[in-house]
């Protein structure tokens, strides 16, 4: 865990990408997203359960530098030498923000990416029930985590890595799912929303459509036994 003072040296300013994507300047300042000018990168904070930062996560936004090799997602490294880092796999992005509402639903959205979980967060007026892995698998501390919430239903909402239904990449999504599911049908109910309605999605996120494809891929979601 790290102290959350380090923020202060960086300003609530927020990139013209995200807001044109849907996320809310409400969204983005309930998850206390900042900027870093020096590093042309978005901060994203990652507080656990109990509002404790846990590590500080960077979106390069340097085209450049990513098309050169540079990770899309880095952990904060600040010119003092300290590196926020820490284990995603101990907790799912948004459990600070989002528990009460997975608590009072007994249903949660699992998704990849914190991306994901603000522009739900927006499109839902800040009653969003999503949490993200921050990646497309889950550990057992995190499983307890959701059964202690009461949580009764998932709905597993994983990016659509392919571009057709069948084909080769839509066999290694389809192995991905199971793979996740077989980890949370012993204990819940599970259901899975991705483009089984032929939308010309690739790699598309559940927030990426529209919210009348989403309304429609929310209809057509399908139970995993």
């Amino acid at each position: 865990m790290y102290n959350d003072d380090v923020l202060n040296y960086f300003p609530k300013v927020w990139h013209d990408d995200w807001i044109n994507y849907g996320i809310s300047e409400q969204t983005l300042d309930k998850f206390d997203i900042r900027w870093y000018p020096y590093k042309n990168s978005i901060l994203i904070p990652c507080y656990d359960r109990l509002g404790r930062l846990r590590g500080i996560r960077t979106r390069v936004m340097d085209e450049v530098a990513i098309e050169n090799g540079s990770p899309r997602y880095i952990p904060l490294a600040t010119l003092d030498g300290t590196t926020y880092k820490f284990g995603t796999g101990g907790m799912l992005y948004g459990e600070y923000q989002n528990e009460e509402n997975v608590k009072s639903s007994k249903e949660l959205w699992l998704c990849e990416s914190e991306k994901t979980i603000m522009k739900f967060d927006t499109w839902t007026n800040g009653k969003s029930n999503a949490m993200a892995m921050m990646g497309s698998s889950i550990s057992d501390e995190s499983i307890m985590y959701i059964l202690s919430l009461g949580v009764v239903k998932v709905v597993l909402m994983l990016d659509s890595d392919y571009k057709e239904y069948g084909d080769g990449e839509f066999q290694v999504f389809e192995k991905k799912i199971m793979k996740l599911a077989s980890r949370l049908t012993p204990y819940v109910t599970v259901y899975c929303l991705y483009n089984n309605l032929g939308y010309d999605a690739y790699k598309f996120s559940p927030t990426d459509y529209t919210k009348e494809q989403f309304k429609a891929l929310w209809k057509s979601k399908e139970r995993l036994e």
